[in-house]
């Protein structure tokens, strides 16, 4: 298992890096990003609305849908 801590790291940016992560690998679309995370829907905009950066990130990515959604095993 890899580690994303680094020295000086809070725990909120180590949780910012991670939905930066997961809206990078499903394409900006929130959805399918909070289910994987295992999060509501609700909680996931709190964090981009309480986070400029992911907020600049995810306005960038738009609510693009994931390319292998019927792969990534998380649609219902």
């Amino acid at each position: 298992m890899s580690s994303i801590w680094l020295p000086k790291m809070t725990l909120r940016d180590a949780e910012t890096l991670i939905i930066w992560q997961a809206l990078a690998y499903f394409g900006g679309n929130k959805t399918h990003t909070a289910r994987a995370l295992k999060i509501s829907l609700r909680t996931l905009r709190n964090r981009i609305r309480e986070n400029p950066s992911l907020k600049e990130f995810s306005g960038r990515m738009g609510d693009a849908l994931h390319s292998k959604c019927a792969q990534c095993g998380v649609l219902p």
